[in-house]
This record gives structure tokens, C-alpha cells and sequence, in this order.
């Protein structure tokens, strides 16, 4: 199974990882913490948010883009995405 929660967990070709750690618990360092919103229609309305705490990759394994001029049903936006960027990656795409 693969979680985005994991990307701040990737490690280089020689096993060092890519996002700082804390030197007591070698966890990463930072988290975001992330709402996640649910509604149930069956009956009515019903909001339930959930606090989730995700680590924050380092930006040598994450980047935040926007893409410009991205169509949509008839016009243009600029879309923010999430691309991974390792070397690894970035080999396979040349």
C-alpha cells in the first residue's frame, strides 16, 4: 500500500534520508496538520473533521508547482500541484 504520508521517509542511493530528522527519536522533524472534512448525506448534513499529522517531506524529494494555463471546460487556471522530484526520478525523465 503507499501513502503520501511516506514520502518523508525516502532515502537516497546510499540510505541517508532525504528529509532532516530529530537527532533524539530520528523521526522527521516537522508535520502538517491536515483536516480532513466528511459528509454523510443519507439523512442530512453532517460534518466530521478529522486531525490528521503528517510529516513534511524534505523539498528534495517534493515540490509544490503551478502549472499555468491549465484548461478546464472552456477557460484557463493555474493549478497547484505536488510533484516528486528525487534523482531517481529525475533520471527517468530525460
Amino acid at each position: 500500500m503507499f501513502s503520501s504520508g511516506l514520502f518523508a521517509f525516502f532515502r537516497d542511493t546510499h540510505g541517508e534520508p532525504f528529509t532532516e530528522r530529530d537527532a533524539a527519536t530520528r523521526w522527521p522533524k516537522s508535520y502538517d496538520e491536515k483536516y480532513m472534512i466528511y459528509s454523510n448525506l443519507s439523512f442530512c448534513t453532517i460534518f466530521l473533521v478529522n486531525r490528521l499529522q503528517v510529516y513534511t517531506p524534505s523539498d528534495q524529494v517534493l515540490k509544490q508547482i503551478v502549472r499555468k494555463n491549465w484548461k478546464i471546460r472552456g477557460t484557463t487556471i493555474h493549478k497547484n500541484i505536488s510533484m516528486i522530484v528525487t534523482p531517481k526520478v529525475q533520471v527517468h525523465r530525460a
